[in-house]
């Protein structure tokens, strides 16, 4: 989960969590593209509004170009 707002990640979070999703947060486009390459496999990749301060659907497209094997999604997957 890459959101920059701490509030809000740990919103999403949480909600994934209880989706049955082992969770791994980041705060910042970096902290999440080191996650992305050190912790293998990840399935999905869940982007918020912004990361750091990186629009969300900018990171989104950079996730899908760079590791074309994770599925990335803006927003939680699961109902609220």
């Amino acid at each position: 989960m890459a959101e920059g707002d701490e509030d809000r990640r740990g919103r999403i979070s949480e909600a994934l969590r209880r989706c049955g999703f082992v969770v791994l947060e980041a705060a910042t486009p970096l902290e999440a593209i080191v996650r992305l390459q050190e912790l293998d496999p990840i399935d999905l990749a869940v982007v918020g509004e912004n990361v750091g301060s990186t629009p969300g659907s900018t990171f989104l497209e950079f996730v899908a170009s760079c590791f074309p094997r994770v599925r990335a999604q803006l927003g939680s997957p699961c109902p609220s």
